[in-house]
């Protein structure tokens, strides 16, 4: 889990050093909680984000979005973050 959460964060990260997007991300170590929400071009006060998803990981194998308890793998997370470089 910490090897999927270093690669998220590297490459939201990247993301916002291309400066099309704002990316924004937080990690709850204590429930395991990863969440991101990316806005198109910079971000301002009231701007809706173009991305916003909360991730759980309770057994550490499988990412669950907290909205609609839906397993996610963390390359299928990579791999949608990289179509934004």
């Amino acid at each position: 889990m910490n090897e999927q959460i270093t690669a998220i964060a590297a490459l939201l990260l990247e993301i916002n050093g291309k400066e099309k997007y704002t990316a924004f991300f937080d990690f709850s170590g204590h429930v395991r909680t990863f969440s991101i929400r990316i806005y198109s071009g910079k971000w301002s006060q009231g701007k809706a984000p173009l991305f916003n998803l909360s991730l759980q990981n309770k057994d550490g194998q499988q990412w669950r979005n907290w909205d609609n308890a839906h397993a996610m793998s963390g390359d299928s997370i990579l791999s949608f973050l990289t179509t934004l470089l």
